[in-house]
């Protein structure tokens, strides 16, 4: 059996996150994927580093087409994550 888009996207973001990434992905009306990605991992890495970081992984796992579905992947660390929540109230 085919393997759906959002399981090829969440092997490729785990590979990327590294051990002990926690991903939330869902899938819109249009199929298409987006969510986040924690990872302490991402510590050293600018914003522009973990895109790329991200985005080498999709391009090793998913053809053009299946790219095309994929919208925007937020890439924060665990502390990143948790600021932004307190901040939001």
């Amino acid at each position: 059996m085919a393997q759906s888009l959002i399981d090829k996207v969440r092997e490729a973001l785990v590979e990327a996150g590294g051990e002990g990434a926690q991903l939330e992905l869902e899938v819109d009306d249009l199929g298409k994927v987006g969510g986040m990605v924690l990872s302490d991992a991402f510590a050293m890495l600018s914003p522009t580093e973990r895109q790329d970081h991200l985005w080498a992984s999709l391009e090793q796992r998913l053809s053009p087409l299946e790219r095309a579905r994929v919208t925007f992947i937020v890439a924060d660390t665990f502390a990143e994550y948790e600021a932004l929540k307190r901040a939001a109230g």
